[in-house]
């Protein structure tokens, strides 16, 4: 397939007129209608359909131009190559043939061309025939009849099968590339063309895109490698500065592609740190994800989730490394497990709408709780009577007003952890008592006082195995 290189894209201010690179250009004339079809021979070379040629010697040179091959009957003329601004002037570079390959053809014409009316006529300026790849392009610019610019100059040859342009002094050695080279110090750069009264054009880097069932080509922005002591080149992603008074710069995005029915595919940051040098780093929300006796938070959308639902969790698949921060919007409990939950203290715990939490994955399999924060950090109430739980997790302070005799069951204690509890009788005094045996100061047992809308203050710390509790009567 031939490729055109337009003035834009190798030099704005000096080049004048358009540059194609043609796979054959025709030796005689031929009927159009059935001579330049996939299968027809032109100048020793089968053609194929896309090929792009030069004819050059049609009888009625006005149909004489750059065209497209079809499957069958006449070529169709380059859309790029169809007007008297796209045609005139040009020069026609031609990769392949017997006679013509590796020549140099440039447009004759000097005055407006009407396209299958006008005799469009080349000549030849440089090259020589049978080549398989062609020397430097010399580059109209001026008048485009009679100057040329040979610096940067063009390579075009053919590597493992390969079509390379080389723009400069560089030797073609990697397959199907563009390969600039700008002669020493100077920068090489390829840029759409600046404007001064209206927004320049968008400018895009990307793989061709597949329609089977094949993934697209991967597109690499890297500096080159060094064998030496000095360091490789940066690799730069700048959006233009804004100087106007009040224009704001371009954004610079990095994103995968969306799938309609594929997992998305992921962007990677390397290296031995990851520097923000100004501006905040923005999260999105990740979609909810219902409880379940297992989650996968590796694969989630975002780093903030809300964890719906009441089904107990027992297991966090959390790829190593990986940070997640998790609301629960329902009361839930985490049951610790060694590897795959691990949680503070070693406990189980018990959630309350609100409540957050934030893992880490670390490595094996193994997800750590590193951090749990209570919505509501007030007094838990404790009421009822008889043998009531209560979940020590929960809290580290509670409030409790019986409404008959009560025996407190704790449950859930964190070794380390001290808890209080503000005893509140009514107008009818109850006995309060715990399940647990407890080490009390001075070995008196906690007995409430027996007096209506009385306070008693109840002080417990646990060690891991024991509890050991103080208590103050009589607070009203």
């Amino acid at each position: 397939m031939a490729t055109r290189v337009s003035k834009s894209q190798l030099n704005q201010e000096a080049v004048s007129g358009l540059h194609y690179i043609v796979r054959v250009a025709t030796t005689v004339s031929g009927t159009l209608a059935t001579a330049y079809q996939n299968g027809s021979v032109v100048d020793s070379i089968t053609l194929a359909t896309l090929d792009v040629i030069l004819l050059k010697d049609q009888s009625t040179g006005a149909e004489n131009g750059v065209y497209i091959v079809n499957a069958s009957g006449a070529p169709t003329r380059a859309p790029d190559y169809d007007a008297d601004a796209e045609i005139r002037p040009s020069t026609i570079h031609v990769k392949e043939g017997t006679v013509n390959g590796g020549k140099l053809f440039r447009l004759t014409n000097t005055s407006a061309i009407t396209v299958n009316t006008t005799s469009i006529t080349y000549t030849e300026i440089g090259g020589s025939g049978g080549a398989a790849s062609l020397p430097a392009a010399r580059v109209p610019y001026g008048d485009g009849t009679s100057t040329y610019l040979n610096d940067p100059s063009f390579t075009f040859a053919t590597v493992a099968a390969s079509d390379i342009l080389t723009i400069g002094d560089a030797t073609a050695t990697a397959a199907s590339a563009i390969i600039l080279d700008p002669g020493s110090g100077a920068t090489a750069q390829v840029q759409g063309k600046d404007k001064t009264s209206a927004a320049s054009n968008a400018f895009r880097l990307r793989s061709g895109n597949s329609t089977g069932n094949f993934s697209s080509g991967a597109v690499s922005l890297r500096s080159g490698t060094t064998s030496g002591t000095s360091p490789s080149g940066n690799v730069d992603i700048t959006s233009g500065n804004a100087t106007g008074a009040a224009a704001n710069s371009g954004t610079v995005a990095l994103a995968s592609g969306a799938s309609s029915s594929g997992t998305r595919g992921s962007v990677t940051l390397s290296g031995n740190a990851i520097t923000i040098l100004a501006g905040a780093l923005n999260e999105i929300k990740a979609s909810d994800i219902a409880s379940a006796s297992t989650i996968d938070l590796t694969a989630s959308t975002g780093n903030l989730i809300h964890v719906t639902g009441t089904t107990t969790i027992t297991a966090i698949t959390l790829g190593s490394g990986y940070e997640r921060t998790i609301v629960f919007d329902s009361t839930l409990t985490l049951t610790y497990n060694a590897t795959t939950l691990i949680l503070p203290g070693g406990i189980d715990i018990v959630t309350v709408a609100g409540d957050t939490a934030i893992f880490r994955g670390d490595g094996s399999g193994n997800t750590r709780c590193i951090s749990y924060t209570r919505t509501n950090p007030s007094p838990i109430s404790v009421s009822g009577s008889g043998t009531v739980a209560v979940a020590l997790s929960l809290s580290e302070t509670f409030s409790v007003v019986p409404s008959g005799n009560i025996t407190l069951n704790l449950s859930l204690p964190i070794s380390g952890k001290t808890y209080g509890f503000i005893m509140k009788q009514g107008a009818t005094p109850y006995t309060i008592g715990f399940t647990q045996t407890i080490k009390w100061k001075g070995g008196t047992v906690f007995t409430a006082t027996n007096s209506a809308n009385a306070i008693d203050i109840v002080t417990i710390f646990y060690d891991g195995t024991n509890y050991y509790g103080t208590f103050g009567n009589g607070y009203a």
